[in-house]
């Protein structure tokens, strides 16, 4: 849970700081400040009526509603036109691992630069020719895919490349081993 032994001491009477001062040191995300939010909640000195009425009452409701809200925020943006107008590039940097099992499914992180063109669109990876099942817009630098599996289970080395849109697909400069 996150909280201050005396707010008071410190000249401010809610939590904002703190947590501004966690998420930008300890290199937090969302899904992290909402496991602090719950568990600041959960672990409180609330009755547990309180902490049920608190979560299910008040909490998810504005919880959910911010979600909402930045996903529509986010999605209503042109991101292609933005980066159109400011000649940004798409462009990788490095992939890990490097290699993986032979039966698929290892994920795959793709690091590089621009990749807000992926946000509220499906992302998608090819392995050589083979269609990753799994793609995943983390961030503007960060993108997450699965390994597809190859029938005949072979030691190879392919070509990676991504479609941020879901089907033009770039080559990241990246191969993947499909190795143990």
């Amino acid at each position: 849970m996150l909280g201050s032994d005396d707010a008071g001491t410190f000249g401010y009477d809610n939590y904002t700081v703190d947590w501004y001062e966690v998420f930008m040191s300890w290199g937090l995300d969302l899904r992290d400040l909402r496991t602090f939010a719950l568990n600041s909640l959960n672990y409180s000195g609330l009755s547990e009526k309180d902490k049920k009425d608190a979560i299910e009452n008040k909490w998810k409701p504005m919880w959910d509603k911010y979600i909402a809200d930045t996903y529509s925020t986010a999605c209503s943006r042109s991101y292609a036109d933005e980066a159109a107008g400011e000649n940004r590039q798409m462009t990788f940097a490095g992939i890990l691992p490097k290699e993986g099992a032979k039966t698929g499914s290892t994920k795959v992180h793709i690091f590089g630069r621009n990749f807000e063109l992926g946000i509220c669109k499906n992302v998608a990876c090819k392995f050589g020719d083979k269609a990753s099942k799994r793609a995943v817009y983390v961030s503007n630098q960060h993108l997450i895919c699965e390994s597809p599996v190859f029938g005949d289970r072979k030691e190879r080395t392919v070509a990676l490349s991504v479609a941020i849109d879901g089907s033009n697909f770039a080559s990241t400069g990246f191969n993947f081993t499909y190795k143990f």
